[in-house]
């Protein structure tokens, strides 16, 4: 399951995004993911230039993470925002608090993020994607990548339908564990 919100208006916008993975083949749990994101823009007075936060809970016992807790803030740039698409990047530090096979232990990391959308064929499809890049600055740690790409036709202006992919990727996970984990979904969108 996996659901996403987003709520705007001429000098904030708040994002949430919930998503819980669980999977089992043949009585041998594979996948058991929860995570919870929101993030909140706050344009400042250039309309170009917002102030970002963000806050992320997030457990994976198969990949050895029980729970990563993230809590940032940054300083975000609008490229452009119209009819027919967005371009936004984001570049803050964050506190990251992981509770790992080896022990639980805070680091400070560095956070840079996109968000990229692009409506095309005639206005009834459109492109998207996000991701974020944690760099945990403990060099025993890596980087954490998070990323949504897809595609949305557009029925009207309140129905649609997604089809998308959510990567999640860790350059040095615990031990016995994997780097990527991937899941693909088709949903149905409202907006209002």
């Amino acid at each position: 399951m996996s659901t996403e919100s987003l709520a705007r208006n001429v000098k904030n916008q708040h994002l949430l995004t919930v998503a819980l993975f669980q999977d089992e083949v043949d009585s041998v749990t594979t996948r058991e993911l929860f995570d919870i994101d929101y993030g909140y823009k706050r344009f400042l007075a250039n309309p170009k230039w917002f102030f970002g936060a963000n806050a992320e809970y997030f457990k994976d016992k198969l990949l050895g993470v029980d729970p990563r807790i993230t809590a940032g803030a940054g300083l975000g740039y609008r490229f452009w925002d119209n009819s027919l698409g967005s371009l936004t990047v984001e570049l803050g530090g964050s506190a990251v608090y992981e509770d790992i096979v080896t022990g639980s232990e805070t680091n400070p990391a560095a956070r840079w993020a996109l968000a990229y959308r692009r409506l095309l064929v005639g206005e009834q499809l459109e492109f998207f994607h996000r991701h974020q890049i944690l760099k945990i600055l403990d060099s025993s740690r890596g980087e954490v990548l998070d990323s949504s790409t897809g595609l949305a036709f557009l029925f009207d202006e309140w129905w649609s339908s997604t089809i998308r992919a959510d990567l999640r990727h860790q350059t040095k996970p615990p031990l016995g564990s994997h780097k990527t984990d991937i899941a693909y979904a088709i949903g149905v969108d409202v907006r209002f």
